[in-house]
């Protein structure tokens, strides 16, 4: 590759080659850390569930229902090789050839320990709405954020190594929202505080992922949800009319994943079989976090079906699964009594 900022002809060049790929028209932020191009893919609101008393089903928030952080990366991918190789083939032979001698080096990111959220304002792509999410100019927020890092010279491309971008002065988040507060009033957890301000440990999306214990009054609002929460998104006045998304298949799961297969999977093995290649594969997503989600979700459906599984966990060895277990089965039991469960 050669080394070196990419000149003013190849940046024109991903600009107007970006669309080809179903990405959205790119931005660059520049600075002495490099060159940073930010797109988008979109992923669309999805549809809800249907409900299955007979098979319980842990819901999907839209992007993880597949694995459009990986189509991202291939999309980025093919747009870099097809502006190293110039204008004129398709984007399958582009991605079929995967040719990138021509571009200076770089690092292809989406999802990625980089600040996309920031880097996406700064480089005028969107604004931050008060959920602290980026919001396309007339398109709302439903998109997976990615980019190609054009690095100084003397800078590393070592995996590890994110760029040391200097502080950008931002627009405040919420300023595109004006006096609307729908997301702070519907997060079910009250972990938006105010314009930008989101507690990632009252935040269903943010704990997720991790194996803590939940306390018991996130857990009442959890719901039936697997991975992933974005009412602060389906409530929003910005996102009502959200673009289609884009065509993948890959990691495919659907609206929701039956909880038994959750919940069955021999330890060690649930991202390495059921969830493999999916937006679950992530590595710091906990297997343990799953399980757990799995127990909260389990509660919720209030499904007679799932107790002698739950209560297999109620006598388990891990004490954040053991506690979540209990608490599931005790909810569960109340749902029979009351007549309510499925």
């Amino acid at each position: 590759m050669n080394a070196g900022r990419p000149s003013e002809k190849i940046l024109h060049l991903l600009s107007g080659l970006a669309p080809r790929f179903g990405l959205r028209p790119p931005r660059f932020l520049a600075g002495d850390f490099g060159v940073v191009m930010m797109s988008a893919l979109p992923y669309g609101g999805g549809g809800e569930d249907a409900p299955d008393p007979d098979n319980p089903v842990g819901v999907l928030a839209p992007f993880a229902r597949k694995n459009f952080y990986r189509e991202m990366t291939l999309r980025l991918r093919a747009l870099a090789a097809s502006a190293g190789e110039g204008p004129g083939e398709t984007p399958g032979e582009a991605r079929r050839r995967a040719r990138v001698e021509a571009l200076p080096a770089h690092r292809i990111f989406c999802n990625s320990p980089l600040p996309e959220k920031e880097l996406a304002v700064a480089s005028g792509l969107g604004r931050a709405g008060k959920n602290s999410l980026v919001y396309l100019p007339g398109e709302g927020s439903l998109f997976v954020l990615g980019g190609i890092f054009f690095p100084s010279p003397e800078r590393s491309l070592s995996p590890g190594t994110g760029p040391p971008f200097r502080p950008v002065p931002l627009p405040e988040p919420g300023e595109i929202c004006g006096a609307c507060d729908a997301c702070i009033r519907a997060c079910p957890t009250g972990a938006i505080r105010g314009p930008g301000l989101v507690l990632r440990e009252r935040c269903i999306q943010g704990l997720a992922a991790d194996p803590v214990r939940v306390p018991e009054d996130i857990r009442e609002t959890w719901g039936p949800t697997l991975y992933g929460c974005q009412i602060c998104q389906e409530v929003c006045p910005l996102n009502r009319h959200p673009p289609m998304a884009a065509d993948t298949g890959l990691g495919v799961l659907g609206a929701g994943v039956p909880l038994a297969a959750v919940l069955e999977a021999p330890e060690g093995r649930l991202k390495k079989t059921l969830f493999r290649g999916t937006v679950l594969d992530r590595s710091w997503i906990s297997e343990a976090a799953l399980r757990r989600n799995a127990l909260f979700a389990a509660a919720h459906r209030g499904s007679r079906a799932l107790l002698p599984l739950v209560s297999l966990y109620a006598q388990g060895s891990d004490p954040m699964l053991r506690e979540a277990a209990r608490w599931a089965a005790a909810r569960i039991m109340a749902w029979t009594i009351t007549g309510t469960g499925s």
